[in-house]
């Protein structure tokens, strides 16, 4: 007997596709363009030769600390947790507990510290480095791809992303610092001699450079070092004409570029090329130039307040020599409010004058 073959039910139609969105016409947006500054806090980037000071120049920046290359455990900073109660506890295992650590900080806004310090830019280089080798499954950087450049080009990429992390932590107010170590290397010049040149200790290369990515990236560069130098003695009781090294032990933070290192300064408010580092507040000079450079996002007005706080006084001597007092200071806000040349003026010379002992 033939087993009866069910019919098939009849198919449903098809259910209709839904009509294309109209796209929307092209919105106009110029009431919402404006011109003005975001007040953001920099980006830095210190770098110099071991022990110069470059963590306790970021310490007195009120930064809080991922001591990645756990090198600065006798001085006293703030340190991130990343494993609380274990024998490494402030030191993060792997890249990816770096990265967890960055959007912690943005959620809790750094936990009041103003800044983040990475110590150091090389020891994140190499962090990433391990990163990508656990994930490609390969034992070197330059086996990546099957070599050619491509893992160091892959470390850079990979840098570009953690520093979009980075810029989020700075869009909620925080400033962040990468502390580098410096290196001598010689450079080809293609216009004359060769010569020695301070750079930062991680990769960099014709078509490749981890270092380029951090300076173009960062607002202020500064290279710290020792004021010292050479010079050949020229006395008759000497035959050795060699020359001999001298230092005075003052430390200096250079922020123009020169021949002998790189540095830049992105900020609009003035800085000299060369800063002489204090030993009881080493970040007191940039922290001014930090604060006016965000303070000139507000009124011109709340800029002078502003800066009348910082001085201190009642009565004051500007840097021009003019002896002046804050109720005159303030009159002047009311009688010239609508006269911005006049206004700046005001703000330059206060600028520019120290805060007033107590």
């Amino acid at each position: 007997m033939t087993t009866p073959v069910p019919s098939k039910a009849p198919s449903a139609p098809p259910t209709p596709r839904p009509a294309a969105a109209v796209p929307p016409g092209p919105v106009d947006l110029s009431k919402l363009i404006v011109k003005r500054r975001l007040g953001l806090p920099p980006r830095v980037l210190i770098y110099g030769p071991p022990g110069v000071g470059k963590t306790t120049l970021a310490a007195d920046a009120n930064a809080l600390f991922a001591d990645i290359e756990a090198g600065s455990g006798q001085i006293e900073v703030a340190r991130y947790p990343f494993n609380p109660g274990e024998a490494d506890e402030f030191k993060p295992r792997d890249y990816d507990q770096l990265c967890a650590a960055v959007d912690n900080l943005k959620a809790h806004r750094a936990y009041g510290y103003d800044a983040f310090a990475i110590d150091t830019g090389d020891a994140l280089e190499a962090m990433i480095h391990r990163h990508l080798c656990t994930k490609h499954k390969v034992d070197s950087i330059e086996k990546i791809g099957g070599g050619y450049g491509k893992g160091f080009r892959a470390a850079i990429e990979e840098l570009r992303r953690f520093q979009s992390r980075l810029d989020e932590l700075r869009l909620a107010g925080i400033m962040v610092m990468i502390i580098c170590h410096a290196q001598a290397v010689t450079f080809k010049n293609p216009e004359g001699e060769d010569f020695d040149r301070w750079t930062l200790k991680v990769h960099a290369s014709k078509d490749v450079s981890f270092s380029a990515q951090l300076i173009e990236w960062s607002d202020i560069v500064g290279f710290l070092h020792f004021e010292g130098g050479s010079k050949k003695l020229t006395d008759d009781s000497s035959r050795d004409t060699r020359a001999r090294g001298w230092s005075t032990n003052r430390r200096l933070l250079e922020l123009a570029r020169e021949a002998a290192w790189d540095a830049k300064w992105r900020l609009t408010t003035p800085m000299p090329a060369q800063i002489k580092i204090e030993a009881a507040h080493p970040w007191s000079q940039l922290a001014g130039a930090i604060a006016r450079e965000r303070n000139s996002a507000l009124p011109i007005d709340a800029q002078i307040k502003l800066e009348l706080d910082r001085i201190g006084a009642e009565q004051f001597t500007t840097a021009a020599g003019n002896v002046t007092t804050r109720a005159v200071i303030e009159e002047l806000l009311t009688t010239h409010k609508s006269d911005a040349a006049t206004l700046s003026r005001v703000l330059a010379g206060l600028a520019s004058t120290p805060a007033q002992e107590s």
